[in-house]
Formats: C-alpha cells, structure tokens, sequence
C-alpha cells in the first residue's frame, strides 16, 4: 500500500530516471512528467500527493507551471527541485505561496527522500482533521504596512541589523515568512529558529524582495476587526520581548541575542483557527504545529506551538524551555494589576531598551514567582 503519489517534473530525462531509480523502494507512488503541459495532463487524470518540478524548462517553467497547480489544485503541495537559483524568482514563489520550499540540485537521496515522507504523513494527518485544502490555502498573512515603510526608510542604514530586527519582532506574520525563507535550501545552514539569526543569513537585497512581495495592512485592525484577534498579536509580541530574560533566570541560558523566536511563532495556531478555522473541530496546537511543520520551520519553533499548552507532553532537550513558555504564557494572560498591564502595553508600544526588558522580568518574577504555571 503506498503512502502517496508524488508527481517529479523535469525536461531532462535522465533526471526523471535517477529521481526514479534513488526512489524506487519508497512506498509512495512515483510519476514522472518531461514538461509542464504533460505535467498539467497528469493532474487531470490522476490523483497527486506533490509536485515537485525542476525551474528552467522550455515552453512551460517551473513557477508557471506551479501557479496552475496552485489555482486548479490548491491542495496539492508544490516543491521546486532545480539546480538553477535565480533568488529573487525563488524569493517570490516561496512569498507568495506558489511553492512552499525550495530544494537545490543536486540533492541529497536520503533528504529528499525524508522530506517527501514528513510531508506525506503530515498530508494524512490534515486529511485526518479535515483542514488539509484550509492549510494549504494558507499560502501568506498580511503585514503592517507601516512595519514594511519603517523597514524600507532604515534598510540602507550604516549598521541598521538591530533595528530591522527590532521592527521585524513587532510583526508576527513578517517574522513567520523571514524565518521560512531563511530555512529554504537556497542558504546552507538550516535549523533557523531566531529572527536575529536568520538576518544574519539574509542579504539586504533579499529582504527588499521580500518586503515587496509582502501583501500590507494600512493598520493592524484592518486584518481582522476581531479584538481576540489583536490580543493573540499584541500578547506573541510580549512574549518575544520577555521569554529569553525568564529563560535566563529559571534555566541558566545564557545565548539571549540567539534566543529562538518562540515569542512571535508559538501562537500561530491560535491565529489561524481565529482567521481561518473558527468552524473547524481541532485543537489550536495541532492547528499550530501542523501549519508550522508545513511551513519548514525548526522543530523547537514546531514543538512550542504544538505543546505550550500542555508542556508535560513535550521530549527532549526543548521541554524545559517549552515549560517555562507555559509559565510565562499563563502569566501573561492572567495578570489583572494595573500597573503590570501597563507594563505589558510598555513592552509592547514602546523600544525599550534590552536592560530595561530585564529589570520588568525581574520584577515579574519576584511578584509572581511559580505560583502561575
């Protein structure tokens, strides 16, 4: 019984034949395709898991022929194979959801194999819940616009990283496609899991790509009109601000401008279920951890927004870190004082220096101390 169909798209034949030959003991279904129109012909008669197509090829390339996939057949997942990287190409199929990852020629059999499996799994799993053809509609969130202006007037800034970085953590959706760009295969390293880092990696052409293909919101309340909405936003970003200086003090951390990203990714479930799943019978953390999985993030960022709720189900060398996530994440949303809520709107309006954030950890932490969580 196989697990899936998997449809590989190449004008060069002997590609097609070694992707066949690498991946002939598999236990999904492999059909091959020379061009992008029979590729097309395929699709209308039999029923696919993925596509995954080379770039450069006559008549029909690649991102032309992912686009038809994207609007015949939303479902279908959309891989781009190729050893050609033209990245502002890559940048806007990945942006605007024509593929969802990106993988380099020559690949590794073992990898490619591992990820067409995760994939097909995490396929069934979403068939399982019934939000398969929701997620994968998913394909971007809208951004501030005033983020993006603010980001474009400083990109060309002597030493303007820190406050890129500082702007990009105020927006949780930007920080979700920076962070998904930065583990595609057009850079070596992968395991991405901090915006800082992932700066780093990204060169400053390539974020003004990004910010171009980026749909905007004139105003955050646009999005949604929803205040629920809002608080899961407003709340994401306090937590960037604050988890690494708790996780200083509780876990004797002591990498804060590395820290992963947790604050801004690990409520993504509760975004989606609240823009797009409001009908749908399924837990926000799987909703979350699905999603992020989908979207190629680490699995640190994967595992928090799949356990933050319950962190006693988390393993491995992330529960400690994902348990004081739930501390915090308690702490954040039942705090009733006056004065500590308007600790949180500083936090969250306002740049408040790092050694500032601290001195409020502080202050939280002997306040409240374990007794939420």
């Amino acid at each position: 019984m196989n697990s899936g169909s998997i449809l590989f798209v190449d004008d060069e034949e002997n590609i097609l034949k070694s992707l066949t030959r690498h991946l002939h003991f598999s236990d999904f279904r492999i059909l091959t395709a020379l061009s992008g129109s029979k590729a097309l012909d395929i699709l209308e008669k039999e029923e696919i898991d993925i596509v995954i197509s080379d770039f450069r090829m006559p008549e029909m390339d690649g991102i032309k022929l992912l686009k038809q996939v994207r609007n015949k057949y939303p479902e279908i997942n959309r891989i781009i194979l190729s050893g050609f990287i033209d990245r502002t190409i890559v940048l806007e199929s990945l942006v605007s959801g024509v593929a969802s990852t990106f993988l380099a020629k020559p690949w590794d059999d073992e990898e490619l194999e591992d990820k067409i499996k995760s994939l097909l799994l995490l396929r069934k799993k979403l068939k399982e819940k019934n939000v398969l053809k929701e997620l994968s509609n998913i394909t971007t969130f809208p951004t501030r616009k005033d983020i993006i202006n603010k980001i474009t007037s400083t990109i060309n800034e002597e030493n303007a990283l820190e406050k890129i970085v500082n702007l990009i953590e105020k927006d949780v959706f930007l920080s979700a496609r920076i962070l998904q760009i930065a583990n595609s295969a057009l850079w070596e390293k992968k395991g991405i899991s901090s915006i800082r880092d992932a700066m780093k990696k990204l060169e400053i052409n390539i974020i003004k790509d990004i910010l171009i293909n980026l749909p905007a919101e004139d105003n955050l309340n646009d999005i949604s009109g929803n205040r629920e909405y809002q608080k899961i936003l407003k709340r994401s970003v306090i937590m960037e601000k604050l988890l690494p200086h708790f996780a200083k003090y509780f876990l004797k951390t002591t990498a804060h401008h590395d820290f992963p990203s947790i604050g801004l990714i690990y409520k993504t479930g509760e975004i989606i279920k609240e823009r797009y799943l409001r009908d749908k019978d399924i837990s926000v953390p799987e909703i979350g951890g699905m999603f992020l999985e989908l979207w190629n993030m680490p699995g640190i960022l994967v595992e928090s927004a799949l356990y933050y709720q319950n962190p006693q189900s988390a393993k491995g060398e992330n529960k400690d870190l994902i348990v004081i996530l739930n501390y915090l994440d308690n702490l954040i949303s039942n705090i009733d004082a006056e004065k500590d809520r308007k600790l949180f709107d500083r936090i969250y309006l306002q740049d408040i220096e790092d050694e500032e954030i601290n001195k409020i950890a502080l202050y939280f932490q002997d306040k409240y101390g374990t007794k939420i969580g």
